[in-house]
């Protein structure tokens, strides 16, 4: 239990620094944290460390897919909706092709379906994305749009 404080805690320090040093290094907090993950991965004490997936997939994405889709303007989704929706299925199969593509020719031996999957798992987040897009130089409009596509596009839907 008390591993399990230190830890948290220990998370909690690490997101808040990463939430002001993205500004004043010029990157996004989120490519922050992936730095850091990367860096504790070096590190050979944290090579016995797993954690379950079931924990990412029902405990933390649907967290940051809900957050991402309550502050979406709602009268600006429902006037967007057609292009909205056509953007997110056509950019989101062409990029698991591209990327099947790209993993495939990087590792032969995986596979073209293999590399799609691949594809699908390293793509960011909506909430990373959003994050991503708004912290850059784009105008308001490309953002807003290109957010709203990417949260129609792996936001599970009810019909």
């Amino acid at each position: 239990m008390e591993l399990l404080l230190i830890t948290g805690v220990l998370l909690f320090v690490i997101i808040a620094a990463a939430d002001v040093l993205g500004p004043r290094l010029g990157l996004a907090a989120p490519l922050l944290l992936v730095l850091v993950g990367v860096g504790l991965s070096l590190i050979p004490a944290t090579h016995g460390v797993e954690v379950d997936p079931e924990i990412i997939l029902q405990g933390i994405l649907p967290l940051l897919l809900y957050a991402a889709a309550v502050s979406m303007p709602t009268m600006s989704f429902r006037r967007d909706f057609g292009a909205i929706s056509g953007l997110s299925m056509v950019l989101v199969i062409i990029t698991s092709l591209l990327l099947g593509l790209l993993f495939q020719w990087l590792i032969p031996d995986l596979g073209f379906a293999w590399g799609v999957a691949l594809g699908a798992i390293v793509s960011p987040t909506d909430a990373v994305a959003t994050s991503i897009i708004k912290g850059g130089p784009v105008p308001p409009a490309a953002s807003s749009c290109g957010w709203r596509a990417r949260v129609c596009s792996t936001t599970p839907r009810p019909w």
